[in-house]
């Protein structure tokens, strides 16, 4: 890979990853309008945005490896974000509801309602934080050109 292109490829990386834990500040943000604000929302939220990494970390790049352009499938992860983030806006108020009803039929039990939360979190996070899960594996086949630089090109991500 040229050297523009490298250094352009790893800025749009960092790029990638701060509007990744962007968008973790921002559902944590939105979903204590749902759950409120205490440990264990923000624990919830926590836990689906890191299952869904290790998901998409571990699932999604197996498809890299039939992918003549890897850096064709980054782009196309990266509009997988963008198109699944707006997706599951409209279930920010279905949360809410389930979780009011939840807690109207379950009364405050935390042994009850902090399960829930983590099942509402769930739908509205996964699926957008496996997609950025993917992205590492797939920019570390893009930037690993040659067996004997696969440690230093990794490194730099």
């Amino acid at each position: 890979m040229p050297r523009v292109a490298r250094a352009l490829f790893l800025w749009l990386f960092f790029l990638s990853g701060a509007s990744d834990l962007i968008c973790e500040i921002a559902w944590g943000r939105a979903l204590s309008l749902v759950f409120g604000v205490t440990a264990f929302a923000v624990s919830a939220v926590l836990v689906s945005f890191m299952l869904g990494l290790a998901a998409g970390g571990l699932l999604l790049p197996r498809l890299a490896r039939w992918e003549p352009r890897p850096i064709a499938l980054f782009a196309r992860l990266h509009a997988g974000i963008c198109i699944s983030i707006v997706a599951t806006l409209p279930l920010l108020p279905v949360a809410r509801g389930v979780y009011v009803t939840a807690s109207r039929t379950l009364g405050n039990s935390p042994l009850l309602l902090r399960p829930t939360m983590v099942l509402l979190s769930g739908p509205i996070v996964v699926a957008p934080a496996a997609l950025m899960g993917a992205t590492f594996p797939v920019a570390s086949q893009v930037l690993a050109s040659r067996a004997d630089s696969v440690g230093r090109d990794v490194g730099v991500l």
